[in-house]
């Protein structure tokens, strides 16, 4: 009887070490999950966060620590353009008295320059002042080849934010239409559904500097842009 009494006591102590490895396979399998739980938590809240500073410390409008040093990048314009020394009003006059007239087409050509251009864009956004979501304290406008380029300095306390913003030139109904393409804010290219929004905005204000004095000469027919300088040709008003 002795042997079975030992055998059973062993088996019985087998069971318990068993049952007690079981246990603590499931308290560390516990232990695991719960981190694992907690990670996948902390990259939920930590990603967003991340997302956003990045995108704050590209644009420069306030400082990030260590990210803004990484990334920041002033955006520049595609060259450096000087404004014309006239006001707008004489600019618009003395190209609307040397315009070239073409009869066979029915129109007259204007030929206005970058530096023209410049001149009236930044007489544009100053007037504009009020309706702008961020302040303006530079303007420029490059024309190249099927597009428009517009470059802006916002003042901040930190440091001035550099925006460019192209745009393509479309006629509607006689109207000048700027339909924006790409806008980078120092060193963030925004997202095309962000171009739509903002550049709506901001391209009204362009057209509207463009063709300012102008279109009461007559209706805008043709719109052609080269590099330096942007046609257009008017039917005037009888």
């Amino acid at each position: 009887m002795i042997p079975n009494t030992e055998k059973n006591a062993e088996k019985e102590e087998m069971k318990k070490e068993i049952i007690g490895e079981i246990r603590r396979d499931e308290r560390r399998r516990r232990l695991w999950s719960c981190v694992g739980c907690l990670f996948v938590e902390i990259l939920i809240i930590a990603v967003p966060l991340y997302l956003v500073a990045s995108i704050v410390a590209k644009t420069g409008v306030a400082n990030v620590p260590v990210l803004t040093k990484w990334q920041y990048r002033p955006a520049a314009p595609t060259r450096i353009v000087t404004p014309d020394s006239r006001s707008t009003q004489a600019i618009i006059m003395e190209e609307a008295a040397s315009a070239k007239p073409e009869p066979q087409l029915g129109l007259v050509r204007l030929r206005l320059t970058e530096a023209e251009l410049t001149t009236m864009v930044r007489g544009a956004f100053a007037a504009a002042a009020d309706q702008l979501p961020f302040p303006v304290s530079e303007a420029q406008l490059v024309v190249d080849t099927g597009r428009l380029e517009l470059f802006l300095v916002s003042p901040r306390p930190e440091r001035p934010v550099t925006v460019r913003a192209s745009f393509r030139p479309n006629l509607v109904n006689g109207a000048l239409k700027l339909e924006a393409t790409e806008i980078v804010i120092g060193a963030w290219q925004l997202p095309s559904f962000a171009v739509d929004a903002i550049g709506k905005a901001i391209g009204e204000i362009l057209g509207q500097a463009v063709t300012s004095g102008i279109s009461s000469a007559g209706t805008i027919q043709e719109v052609k842009t080269e590099p330096g300088s942007l046609q257009i040709g008017l039917a005037p008003k009888k």
